[in-house]
């Protein structure tokens, strides 16, 4: 279930969570910008998130279908201020599901989420970072009594702090993302997504916005592609509060769906 859930999340939030930013350098007599918390954000589809927080941290976010609540996501952080474990809650079906742990390496970064489930099971999904400390390898597994089965891997590749192109495969299938990015747009929400990024196994680590975005998917002898070009609006402080999203896929006409942002600044 938790497998799923990740799967129906990163989907969700495939195009949010790498709206990540830098932040600039500033002047001694310039202006600090606000810092700001995105509290919901909503798209043309009656999909909607809402984010609770705790001071700076978030404590939980809430995935409502046409204003309903579906599941949510509740967050416990360790003493350094890292999230350790997730729990996840389904408000339609399940009561329950088990526990996400996290665990870090030295330098800090996320470096391992394990589920046990009750019969005994563990999803195991376990990070590897390159010589700039950037994010290379995702690998998922599954160990049942002893025996370690791999999933999937999704390995990742990086040019000027962007996540540039994102591979994933499995026994079954392949897929492989392509990212273009706005060079002259940084990407404000980085700090806020970091803390929780590995949940979906999305990038939050880009320096810039992204703009186009080009999927190939391959699932034996079927090939998908699909093309989304991003069109963003920004608040004062240079936050996306709105982004209009054009996708084609194979050769058919293309969709068009918006998102909109709520956030709270300081």
């Amino acid at each position: 279930m938790i497998s799923d859930m990740k799967k129906l999340y990163q989907s969700l939030l495939f195009f949010c969570l790498p709206l990540a930013l830098t932040s600039c350098e500033e002047g001694v007599f310039e202006p600090q910008s606000a810092n700001c918390l995105e509290i919901k954000q909503e798209d043309s589809e009656g999909n909607a998130w809402e984010k609770v927080y705790d001071e700076q941290d978030i404590i939980q976010q809430r995935y409502l279908k046409d204003q309903a609540l579906q599941y949510y996501y509740s967050y416990v952080y360790d003493d350094d201020g890292r999230v350790s474990e997730i729990q996840y809650l389904d408000a339609q079906d399940a009561p329950y599901a088990p526990s996400e742990f996290i665990t870090y390496d030295e330098e800090g970064r996320w470096s391992k989420s394990t589920v046990t489930y009750p019969n005994g099971n563990v999803s195991i999904y376990a990070a590897e970072y390159d010589s700039q400390g950037q994010l290379q390898k995702v690998t998922s597994s599954t160990n049942k009594s002893g025996t370690v089965t791999q999933n999937y891997t999704v390995t990742y590749t990086w040019l000027n702090g962007n996540n540039v192109s994102r591979t994933y495969e499995s026994a079954s299938q392949r897929q492989e993302i392509q990212y273009e990015f706005d060079l002259d747009q940084e990407n404000k929400r980085r700090k806020e997504q970091k803390k929780v990024a590995f949940l979906s196994l999305a990038v939050a680590y880009n320096q810039n916005m992204f703009k186009r975005v080009k999927t190939v998917s391959t699932s034996g002898s079927t090939t998908t592609t699909t093309e989304s070009v991003y069109d963003y609006e920004y608040n004062e402080e240079g936050y996306p509060s709105a982004v209009t999203r054009t996708t084609t896929v194979n050769s058919d006409a293309s969709s068009t769906s918006t998102t909109t942002f709520l956030y709270n600044c300081d």
